[in-house]
């Protein structure tokens, strides 16, 4: 199976990617962790609207310390635990909706196609072929 550069999709099929549920969150953690339903039930209910709309006005997100979720991940089962933090999924949401608007799109891949010709930089994928 050929793999697709993120950077060669539409702003429309990088919305869709992002808001997988294995692309929100691809940590170790148990299988009934199912986040592809809650993220798109988030997409509905902020179509049309920012995530500011459904906020106390006293109240900025940017100001709260524990919006996100902490978790300690364990790699190899012995004394190797790391704390992670998977973002808010209402954040989440709203982010890839900023980003994956048409014209912050064409931005976004378009720089990050121009820093690709420095030799000096090189992509090292997680996953190898």
């Amino acid at each position: 199976m050929k793999k697709t550069s993120v950077l060669d999709m539409d702003n429309i099929t990088a919305e869709n990617f992002f808001l997988k549920g294995n692309n929100y969150c691809n940590l170790d953690i148990p299988e009934y962790y199912e986040f592809d339903s809650l993220l798109q039930d988030i997409k509905k209910k902020l179509n049309g609207k920012k995530l500011s709309d459904f906020n106390d006005a006293n109240i900025k997100v940017e100001n709260l310390d524990d919006v996100n979720y902490k978790i300690m991940n364990n790699k190899d089962g012995k004394y190797a635990w790391r704390p992670f933090e998977i973002i808010h999924p209402a954040l989440y949401v709203q982010l890839v909706k900023h980003i994956t608007e048409k014209d912050n799109w064409n931005l976004i891949t378009k720089r990050i196609k121009y820093l690709q010709k420095n030799k000096n930089i090189v992509c090292c994928e997680v996953n190898p072929k």
